[in-house]
């Protein structure tokens, strides 16, 4: 039974990919889906999956599940490999009101969902004047490949939402992986904040399964963690995923984000507005630790045009859309009335970004050097303050994460150069320091 399942479903996979004539009509097409989504319904519902290698997999699906599985996995995304010539084969896409019907709204697959047609092979080949937009999402990341010191062999966990940037670096990344050998894992962590997030995860493991890759997928509970360490839902969601990146990612692997110079000016007007120091007005750095960004200078709009004309499927996150977060203010209104003053003005932040960075890491080395200086056994020595711009950072790196806040350093540094001792300031976390004689001592 189980093998004539999977027999079933190969045949339906193959009818639907069109087996690469170009002639087959729109409804055999449409028909073969239908007939694609009732095995599948069928499949998924008895808890079965199968991974990237072909093997079968036990996983606990619910009918619903089941059927928004099979129906976002197969539409716009049963692409074979990312290197088949274009006229091989027709891509599997539906028209516009089946894509409503089966409630597949968030699903953008690139022009087709806009044109609500078929889009057959041939119409638009690849050509010396019309390059392949896949490799256009390759050269994005080669070119950073090299000054982020990425190199020939290396093991790559790509963090991916299914949204328009990470589909870029996924699929930028796949297809750059042969030349470079890399070796790439998908990773992708549910929040768990939308009813229908699970479905996000299913089409990320979809993509990664097209591409032949290991996936990873994950569920956390992203509200309970912020309720628990008192964080943001922003703060909260973006700490589990780089805990959970650092968990699943081999000891020597890099792990690989879709963060573009969009997302870095919107970091720096949003520190800026908050009060930021030299570090939060730096923007989103390009590396830190084994943390890479191969689009950091890549414009969201640009890898979004590549994605349409390549017609590769991504999600529309509906909470990107949400003004209650500053931070999609910051993207919908603020950058974008930036913009019609100075159209360069995502580039013109983003070299204020480099400048910052350059003089808060001289300004960081001179701190360590003169915190190196003034530590003693007993604590360290105040007796001839610093000026306030290295002061602050002395105690920030002699505290340690996570940083008090800028008041709780103010109101050290005050109580340091002041006239009176016996002095204790919280710093948060359960630390204090005291200060006596000029002499500070942490706890």
């Amino acid at each position: 039974m189980q093998s004539d399942t999977l027999q079933n479903l190969t045949i339906a996979t193959n009818e639907f990919r069109g087996n690469g004539a170009a002639e087959r009509t729109e409804y055999h097409n449409l028909v073969a889906w239908n007939r694609l989504a009732e095995i599948c319904g069928q499949f998924l519902s008895k808890g079965q999956l199968i991974d990237a290698q072909g093997r079968l997999q036990t996983r606990q699906w619910d009918q619903d599940a089941s059927v928004r599985y099979c129906r976002r996995r197969f539409v716009g995304n049963a692409l074979p490999s990312p290197r088949r010539a274009w006229t091989e084969f027709v891509p599997p896409f539906v028209p516009l009101e089946i894509c409503r019907r089966i409630g597949s709204k968030r699903l953008t697959v690139g022009n087709y969902g806009q044109m609500g047609r078929l889009t057959r092979a041939g119409a638009n080949p690849p050509s010396a004047t019309n390059p392949d937009p896949r490799d256009v999402l390759a050269r994005a990341v080669a070119n950073a490949a090299d000054w982020l010191a990425i190199p020939d062999g290396a093991f790559l966990l790509l963090a991916v939402s299914g949204g328009p940037d990470s589909m870029a670096l996924l699929h930028g990344t796949a297809q750059l992986a042969p030349e470079r050998n890399w070796d790439l894992t998908v990773a992708h962590l549910d929040h768990g904040l939308r009813d229908d997030s699970p479905d996000d995860a299913a089409f990320v493991a979809a993509a990664a399964e097209t591409l032949g890759l290991r996936w990873e997928v994950r569920r956390v509970d992203v509200s309970a963690l912020a309720a628990a360490e008192g964080r943001t839902l922003e703060d909260a969601g973006r700490e589990a995923r780089y805990r959970f990146f650092e968990e699943i990612a081999a000891p020597d692997a890099l792990i690989a984000t879709g963060h573009t110079a969009d997302d870095s000016a919107e970091t720096i007007l949003l520190n800026l507005l908050r009060g930021s120091g030299l570090s939060g007005v730096s923007g989103i750095p390009a590396r830190r630790g084994r943390i890479v960004r191969p689009l950091l200078s890549a414009r969201r709009a640009d890898l979004r045009a590549a994605l349409d004309a390549a017609n590769i499927a991504y999600l529309t996150d509906p909470s990107n859309a949400d003004l209650g977060y500053a931070r999609n203010r910051i993207r919908h209104e603020v950058l974008p009335a930036i913009e019609r003053i100075n159209p360069a003005a995502v580039e013109a932040l983003l070299r204020f970004g480099r400048l910052a960075a350059d003089d808060d890491a001289l300004l960081d080395g001179l701190a360590a050097a003169e915190l190196e200086r003034r530590v003693a056994d007993e604590g360290i020595d105040w007796h001839e303050p610093p000026g306030r711009a290295i002061g602050r950072r002395i105690l920030r790196q002699a505290i340690g994460d996570p940083a008090p806040s800028a008041e709780r350093i103010d109101a050290l540094l005050h109580a340091a150069e002041g006239s009176r001792g016996g002095l204790t300031v919280e710093l948060g976390g359960g630390r204090e320091a005291s200060v006596r004689k000029r002499i500070i001592r942490l706890r």
